[in-house]
């Protein structure tokens, strides 16, 4: 959808490659999902693309991080590499800057931590949006703001073997009374 407003706009240029099966235009935003150490691109780069040469199979993209040009053999890099980088997981957009960001709420990986990393990437403004499917249907603003505080508040911290360790040592022991164990019954079935 967002390739599609972007040509309607006329923000992408007319030259393309099919890769993958997508259409990937000059001016499109794309991210790389596989490492390689000659290109000096590592898992989630993104970067748009400034221009292609579709006889070569070759891409060149100017990379976010930098702002550093490399061109793209498609076919060594792996054309399965390479993919529209209009949306991104809150995984892979961990440790990036945008310069506006929105955060669709909701669903099951939603809890204080995920929802921090998500809002947190903007350096200008954030919107954060959500779908029925997030706060019920038909639900009044009040309702729908409270149903996402909650979600978004949720602590999902795990505790290591380490923390349970250190907890262990500081609080105080409680003396217990041992009792025998008392000889449980077995059924057959």
């Amino acid at each position: 959808m967002c390739q599609e407003e972007r040509l309607r706009a006329g923000e992408l240029g007319e030259r393309k490659m099919r890769i993958a099966g997508e259409k990937i235009h000059e001016g499109e935003r794309i991210v790389f999902t596989k490492k390689d150490r000659a290109l000096g691109l590592e898992n989630g780069f993104m970067g748009e693309v400034v221009s292609i040469d579709e006889a070569a199979r070759n891409l060149t993209v100017r990379l976010d991080k930098g702002g550093r040009e490399v061109a793209i053999p498609v076919e060594k890099y792996g054309a399965e590499h390479i993919r529209l980088g209009y949306c991104g997981t809150v995984h892979k957009s961990q440790g990036s800057t945008r310069e506006t960001v929105h955060v669709l709420l909701g669903g099951h990986m939603m809890d204080k931590h995920l929802s921090y990393v998500a809002a947190s990437r903007s350096r200008g403004a954030t919107h954060l949006v959500c779908d029925s499917s997030g706060v019920g249907k038909d639900p009044t603003l009040r309702d729908a703001v409270g149903t996402l505080a909650r979600a978004m508040s949720k602590d999902r911290t795990k505790d290591l073997a380490t923390d349970l360790l250190d907890r262990s040592r500081s609080e105080p022991v409680i003396q217990t009374q041992e009792r025998p164990l008392q000889q449980e019954r077995s059924y057959g079935i």
